[in-house]
């Protein structure tokens, strides 16, 4: 750095430790639809880091080239980056805060009181695209015009001006103050997003974000105080200590809100699965005993309640696994043997509807019958890869059935199943906020509506959206890729998005404006 004052060099290491910021932005909106992103609202964040970016790399070279830079361009760049980055995080944070609530109203429709129902049904449009985007761009605009204002009535003024005589100006000064005041009011109702959010279940860790980003800009504005401080004994103007703070605060936006969120979902890139959203406990039992320390929990509830069946069970689902992705030691026939034919090592077949016994009994019959050299040579036992990696799918399901309908509720009420209800409520939350956003806002910006059409990513309306899973297992569904369609899901949906709950006694439930509603419409198509 020859050349470079001594007290620039803070503000250059600074700087300089900026420089990942736009690959991070960029990183952030190529994996926005990754499912630990796509539900934190990534364009707006997205935005919002674009904005920190241009603001952290421009600031401290404003400083250190002050003298050749044009004061008008620099303090539009500046001051316009800076406050629709922070307006746009929280702008961002309570679109996120209003989806998180109306999700809560779709899982719990009956446990969430008028009040909180109707303050959320009144700030559905956030949520809704085609309202979200104009209002937010709009509102972005208003936020901005002080600004703008000031930049206007003294363009005369600073038009022949650089930068390093405009910060000498009254009108810097005043830029500063209005700049502060705009930032105070922001972090404080960022700080209140997060503090809202904590009655709500923190799937994919927002609320711990915004509050970490909160603080941090907060602790920054402490320092400043210092510092205002300080400058009334020693003058530390030559370090620029202001230009230093305001870079280290935008670039909070990027660290908390970009840098980590990435980081994590990198780190958990071979658990994608876990982070999908479901509400059967079929389906979540299935992914859940995949993980090999939540198997051997499950296994070691069933060796301690002497459960020689769910035993049998949990290692005949263990082995349709890794027959599904071709890493079973045993070929169709011996599975079959050891552990669906009667009298196998490990068979369940007292456990096993009659039905699934005579249909696998005649598939691995038939299986024996194609494998045949000659009419009186001896059969040749077929191999796993001469059957379908699908050929044991069936039984899978049927094992996971059985599982929830005989062994989850004890394995719930016990010590080792404490994680498993927390693996199952998380899935179920993530799946409402995939609901909600897919179903009812029609996101076109951040839900994964590219491959919508794939059925294996196709989310459907189901039986209950309570998160407990003891009310869906005590009615399983019949396997694992089938799911019911409840209207009534679809009824609390249209009073959400309609807002009925406005315009009737406070005592009555969203369940008593969904049959008004559904009544409503049924008299409707009458008269039609």
């Amino acid at each position: 750095m020859n050349g470079v004052p001594p007290e620039l060099v803070p503000l250059l290491a600074v700087w300089a430790s900026c420089l990942y910021m736009p690959f991070a932005v960029a990183l952030y909106v190529y994996f926005k639809r990754h499912p630990s992103l796509r539900h934190r609202m990534p364009t707006g964040t997205a935005i919002a880091g674009a904005c920190a970016t241009v603001f952290c790399l421009t600031q401290p070279l404003c400083v250190l080239y002050g003298a050749e830079m044009d004061c008008g361009l620099a303090l539009v760049v500046l001051q316009v980056s800076c406050a629709t980055s922070s307006f746009a995080l929280v702008w961002t944070a309570f679109t996120v805060l209003v989806l998180y609530g109306i999700t809560e109203i779709i899982a719990s429709p009956t446990s969430v009181p008028l009040e909180r129902a109707a303050l959320w049904t009144s700030f559905r449009g956030m949520i809704i695209p085609t309202v979200q985007i104009p209002v937010g761009i709009c509102a972005s605009i208003t936020w901005n015009l002080p600004q703008i204002i000031l930049l206007t009535l003294h363009s005369d003024e600073i038009g022949s001006l650089t930068y390093a005589e405009c910060v000498q100006l009254p009108l810097h000064t005043t830029q500063s103050v209005v700049q502060i005041v705009q930032a105070l009011v922001l972090v404080l109702t960022f700080l209140y997003v997060a503090y809202q959010l904590r009655s709500t279940l923190d799937t994919f860790r927002l609320r711990r974000c915004f509050t970490r980003t909160s603080l941090y800009m907060l602790l920054l504005g402490v320092f400043a105080v210092i510092d205002v401080l300080i400058e009334t004994v020693v003058s530390l103007a030559a370090y620029h200590i202001t230009e230093l703070l305001w870079t280290l605060a935008l670039q909070g936006v990027v660290i908390f809100n970009i840098l980590l969120p990435l980081i994590g979902a990198f780190r958990g890139r071979h658990q994608v699965q876990r982070i999908r959203g479901s509400v059967s406990p079929q389906v979540n039992l299935d992914t859940y005993l995949q993980i090999a320390e939540c198997f051997d929990n499950f296994l070691d509830y069933c060796n301690e309640a002497q459960d020689s069946t769910g035993i049998a069970m949990l290692q005949a689902w263990q082995a349709c696994v890794a027959f599904h992705h071709a890493a079973s030691p045993y070929n169709v026939v011996e599975f079959y043997q050891l552990f669906v034919a009667s009298g196998g090592a490990g068979s369940i077949h007292a456990v096993l509807d009659d039905e699934m016994r005579r249909m696998y009994a005649k598939r691995v019959q038939h299986l024996k019958k194609k494998t045949l050299l000659t009419p009186r040579a001896i059969k040749v036992v077929p191999l796993a890869s001469s059957g379908d990696i699908h050929f044991y799918q069936p039984l899978r399901h049927e094992l996971i059935n059985k599982l929830v309908t005989c062994q989850l509720r004890g394995y719930e009420k016990h010590e080792l199943g404490k994680d498993w209800l927390a693996f199952h409520t998380r899935r179920r939350s993530i799946h409402s906020l995939e609901y909600v956003q897919r179903v009812a806002t029609r996101s076109i910006l951040d839900t994964d509506t590219g491959n919508s059409k794939s059925p294996s990513k196709q989310l459907q309306p189901t039986p209950s959206m309570l998160l407990s899973s003891l009310a869906a297992s005590s009615n399983p569904l019949p396997n694992l890729e089938t799911q019911s369609v409840q209207h009534d899901d679809y009824c609390i949906l249209f009073w959400i998005l309609t807002a009925k709950c406005l315009e009737f006694p406070a005592k009555t439930t969203p369940q008593g404006h969904v049959r008004h509603v559904v009544s409503c419409q049924a008299r409707r198509r009458s008269r039609l």
